[in-house]
């Protein structure tokens, strides 16, 4: 019969407790019986739960929901859990520990007696009928009920109770057990253990036997109520249980019967467990799409994943592919003739025969695919397509062999090599730059192409570069990524050239010219050279068929929309014609022309560049980069040396001062000699607004593409998001152009900030390796990389020296042997940071996610690290790896900023 929920006493509510689980005298008295062993690798947050522990995924996930926390790290499996401490564990995962009465309130009979810490949980167990005031506090009881060890048959009345299945208890009372001692088992708890096996919450002995008088360890008792939590109706809020429909290495998105998706994060610490194993964990690779998986998430990060189910939740159609609906998210498929729509999801993935998975780009109609729609909402929809044979339809580019213009095909290369004939289309387009040809007979053996197949004929061809000799012509077209450039050669010849990452512009008069200043129409000389594949890239690109104007705060005499004339700082006069080539700026943004004549004014102050008679660009002279000469306060005037070493003065009022380094900067701090931005007022007279510069060195973490953002942490620890906005310059070492793509994790970096905005970014060349040899009368040193090659470092006449915690100015400190870590600042300044290293002894060599365990040297020593990206593994001048590296090897670890750099065996 089920026992009704009553409340012996009527107690207040809302207490708070402060001890841990099992922190009370039955947990200190079992804690002392056992011995301490070594330190060793653990796979819950408990230090004596070792990894490969029978219970180990049981006990981790009851403490990641808060049902068992341990004490001082350590969980002490082997110790037998008394009867208030199994209460209060099926408390805790009944969820009742929120409802709990003040400790002092809680009074029980002299003849009933239980711990003050446990005193709330077991008054919450009788008030919601998880004990029975006759059946726990009858006479002849041991009166110290709470400290009596718990035995199996009355853990399994309460395990059963706490996830109210006492109906299927009630049902089962007369059965006949499946254990060999069933008929040692009393009437009272038979139905009870019955239940729990046909629930697979126990399953006995070795022996087959249940032994219902025996001892509970704590480390069963865990196991018991996590197996028993998957019956619960009410689920922990941790806890998301769903059919998994993405996996990538950083995290998991799953989707529940009404379709919601939610998605969860991995870190270093998520465990990975199936339901198939409890005691040895799993990687997250082995996680299969559309599966079921339990999740104990803290917030959108996943602490715990276990797959409950092999079985794949998707029905499997086969047919042909038509088209997609994109709108409303529909496809069609013929299937036998019959034409069907499928709704799909938002995560839909699209996978060829092998499993690869491709985008939705890769179908097209005729296509014979099979399509997934899951069996788990309420309304399924495609989760899957698999690509079992489509038409040729694709993108490529490769190297054009020959034509035939008889039967209307090319022969081309890919980049592997492999040849392959196409038909070509009758209304093939063949693009070369800005031309066109006519004919397959003028495309040239070698040239590099890009093709277009569909439904297996090309119908496009674009021709990016040609085997031609020679570098001189006119400019005829420059690609939108600036990656291609077209000239037409003097015998009327059109040749393409890929440009280089790091190239240079040099036009005459314009100092720091870019690609965009050149014209179509302007004659270049092109500077080419072989990169790594033997292909001619340009590396510079000279302007010589003209001459660029600039002028700084030049002032508009006449201005009639189409012609312009201003008046440099001696008077002298200036006119230009404008057109709509011509570009105008305003607050950094090109604005349309017919904003020009209103724009710029009479008498306005104007920044220009202008190539002949023509104006190239003009913008209003409102701010001014260059470093502070004077400062005179009795006239208020500040003068300032531009980059091109023209001395300009204003007045200012009350400017305000932006600083990254002082929140608070006023104008008293800037001084002759600093490095500054000055922006002006309405009136282009005086300063509103002084930003000064200030250099941070940096290290990149993360980039986003997507978003233009990149992720840095400064010499202080502090983490910074940048957001890369078309204002900011990105530069390579040798300050060439750099794209975002450009830095990747590990790279340090200079950021440039005129006051708090981000104005440049650039990387820094940084060496890790180490010290052979040393000069300190020339200040060189000689350096054994981490890929095994020496290089010879000329420091310069600037040094510092980071080792121990002190800061020295000369090489001397060094030492033969030193593991450096050294990079130019943006003073040049070479500095070294000395990396120490530490004795250890492998425990692990390879936890997953790029984690290394190495064997404590006390408790409460860290023993887990993340490796860097390209950890330099070795001994001697053998280069190893981590599968080279086994448990007890004793090993010298050099880190930096905490992640292993070097592991010397």
């Amino acid at each position: 019969m089920v026992i009704q929920r009553k409340a012996w006493q009527q107690l207040g509510v809302g207490v708070t407790l402060s001890a841990m689980l099992f922190s009370g005298s039955a947990y200190a008295a079992g804690a002392a019986s056992q011995s301490s062993p070594a330190p060793v690798l653990s796979a819950t947050p408990f230090q004596d739960v070792i990894k490969g522990h029978w219970a180990q995924k049981h006990i981790a996930k009851l403490s990641l929901l808060g049902i068992i926390s341990g004490n001082n790290g350590r969980f002490n499996p082997a110790a037998t859990v008394s009867r208030q401490d199994a209460v209060i564990m099926a408390v805790r995962l009944m969820g009742l520990d929120k409802e709990l009465k003040q400790a002092d309130s809680v009074n029980f009979p002299d003849t009933f007696q239980v711990s003050g810490y446990a005193k709330p949980y077991v008054a919450a167990a009788f008030d919601h009928g998880l004990l029975a005031k006759e059946e726990e506090m009858r006479p002849g009881l041991d009166k110290d009920w709470g400290k009596q060890t718990a035995t199996r048959d009355w853990v399994a009345k309460i395990v059963i109770r706490s996830i109210n299945k006492e109906n299927v208890a009630d049902s089962m009372k007369d059965a006949a057990s499946v254990f060999k001692d069933g008929t040692s088992i009393s009437k009272e708890y038979r139905g009870y253990v019955n239940a729990a096996a046909a629930l697979k919450i126990v399953s006995g002995t070795s022996d087959q036997t249940y032994r219902p008088a025996g001892k509970v360890s704590r480390a069963e008792m865990a196991t018991f109520l996590s197996r028993a939590e998957s019956n619960l109706g009410t689920k922990n809020p941790k806890v998301f249980e769903a059919v998994l429909v993405d996996r990538t290495e950083q995290g998991i998105s799953l989707a529940d019967a009404n379709g919601n998706v939610k998605s969860y994060t991995f870190s270093d610490k998520t465990l990975f467990f199936t339901y198939k194993d409890q005691t040895n964990p799993i990687t997250s690779a082995a996680l299969k799409l559309y599966t079921k998986v339990y999740v104990i998430g803290n917030g959108s990060a996943a602490s715990y994943v276990e797959t409950t189910d092999d079985a794949i939740q998707l029905e499997k159609t086969a047919g042909t592919f038509v088209k997609f609906n994109a709108k409303d998210k529909e496809l069609v498929l013929n299937v036998d003739g019959d034409y069907k729509i499928y709704p799909y999801s938002e995560t839909l993935k699209v996978v060829k025969a092998d499993g690869s998975e491709v985008g939705i780009d890769a179908l097209s109609a005729d296509s014979q695919v099979e399509i997934g729609r899951d069996t788990f909402t309420k309304q399924p929809k495609v989760q899957l397509i698999t690509l079992k044979k489509a038409p040729v339809n694709l993108q490529a580019q490769g190297t054009f062999v020959s034509a035939d213009s008889a039967s209307s095909t090319i022969q081309v290369k890919d980049a592997a090599g492999t040849a392959a004939v196409y038909p070509v289309s009758p209304t093939v387009s063949i693009r070369y730059g800005d031309a066109y040809f006519s004919k397959l007979s003028e495309l040239q053996t070698g040239d590099t192409l890009s093709y277009e197949v569909k439904n297996g004929t090309v119908t496009s061809i674009t021709v990016s570069k040609r085997q031609v000799t020679g570098a001189s012509g006119t400019l005829t077209s420059v690609s939108a990524d600036k990656k291609t450039v077209t000239i037409r050669k003097a015998d009327g010849n059109l040749a393409a050239f890929e440009i280089s990452s790091s190239y240079s512009v040099s036009i005459k008069g314009l100092p720091s010219a870019v690609l965009d200043d050149l014209e179509s129409g302007d004659t270049v000389n092109l500077e080419l050279k072989d990169d790594e594949q033997g292909r001619k890239q340009v590396t510079k690109f000279i302007l010589t068929g003209r001459e660029v104007q600039s002028f700084t705060r030049a002032k508009i005499y006449f201005n009639d929309a189409k012609f312009l004339i201003i008046t440099d700082a001696a008077g002298k006069k200036y006119s230009y014609d404008v057109n709509e080539r011509t570009k105008i700026i305003g607050d950094g943004q090109q604005l349309p022309l017919q904003l020009f004549a209103g724009m710029f004014t009479k008498d306005r102050f104007v920044n220009v560049i202008a190539s002949g008679s023509r104006l190239v660009r003009i913008e209003l002279a409102g701010q001014f980069d260059g470093t502070v000469q004077k400062v005179d306060t009795a006239l208020s005037k500040i003068t300032l040396v531009t980059p091109d070493n023209e001395v300009l003065t204003f007045g200012y009022s009350s400017p305000r001062v932006e600083d990254l380094s002082r929140s608070s900067a006023v104008f008293a701090d800037v001084k002759a000699g600093d490095r500054v931005q000055l922006v002006l007022d309405s009136s282009q007279d005086k300063v509103s607004v002084i930003r000064m510069e200030r250099v941070v060195m940096a290290e990149v973490l993360a980039k986003d593409t997507n978003l233009n953002k990149l992720q840095v942490k400064d010499e202080s620890g502090s983490t910074t998001y940048l957001q890369i906005t078309p204002s900011v310059t990105l530069f390579k070492e040798k300050k060439e152009a750099a794209a975002l793509a450009d830095f990747a994790a590990g790279q340090p970096v200079f950021i440039t900030y005129w006051g708090n905005t981000v104005s440049s970014i650039r990387a820094a060349a940084f060496l890790r390796g180490s010290v052979v040899t040393m000069d300190t009368a020339s200040n060189r040193l000689t350096v054994k990389d981490y890929a095994n090659q020496t290089k010879s470092v000329d420091a310069g006449s600037k040094v510092k020296v980071t080792k121990n915690g002190t800061v020295s100015a000369n090489l001397q400190s060094l030492s033969a042997g030193d593991r450096i870590y050294a990079y130019t600042e943006n003073d040049g300044t070479f500095h070294a940071y000395v990396l120490s290293g530490e004795r250890k002894t492998v425990w692990n060599p390879n936890e997953g996610n790029g984690i290394i365990s190495f064997k404590r040297s006390s408790l409460t020593a860290p023993y887990q690290f993340q490796l860097r990206a390209g950890v330099y593994i070795h001994k001697g001048d053998q280069v190893l790896t981590l599968n080279d590296l086994k448990e007890n090897d004793n090993v010298v670890v050099y880190l930096q900023d905490g992640k292993v750099v070097e592991i010397e065996k």
